[in-house]
């Protein structure tokens, strides 16, 4: 599994992990912040998709607040840690909208169509998974 283009299919992923040393073609998120984001594909350099609820893109993270995360000025010895599931980027595979995973799920919990404007997809009706899930909390 890989962050790809939407434009040109070349796997994004690739690059942002070639590219951890070297600060190339990303952009900073804040002046002060150590924290680092791609807002476009770096082969194409077409905008990466935003999330529908809080408009930021694809690569920030979801709890974004412009300040530095002291994580971040942890010594290089210490391992990475993955980051959780809720700041991961989620989308329906019927209208291919999206956003980060928090965001998506409490658009869900008072909506039943898209957060897109003039997208009428019920997405949430579409996903087994949560089917399931509210299946189990029935019994």
């Amino acid at each position: 599994v890989f962050v790809s283009c939407n434009f040109r299919g070349k796997s994004v992923s690739a690059y942002m992990q070639a590219s951890s040393l070297s600060r190339g073609q990303l952009a900073r998120l804040g002046a002060t912040s150590n924290r680092l984001k791609m807002t476009s594909c770096p082969n194409c350099r077409k905008p990466q998709p935003r999330c529908a609820v809080c408009l930021v893109n694809m690569g920030t993270p979801a709890c974004y607040d412009g300040n530095p995360s002291p994580s971040l000025s942890r010594p290089s010895t210490t391992p990475l840690r993955l980051s959780p599931f809720s700041s991961w980027y989620t989308w329906c595979q019927t209208c291919r909208h999206g956003g980060h995973a928090s965001h998506i799920t409490q658009w869900f919990r008072e909506h039943s169509e898209c957060p897109v404007t003039a997208c009428s997809c019920r997405c949430l009706s579409l996903d087994t998974s949560s089917k399931m899930s509210s299946l189990a909390s029935v019994a």
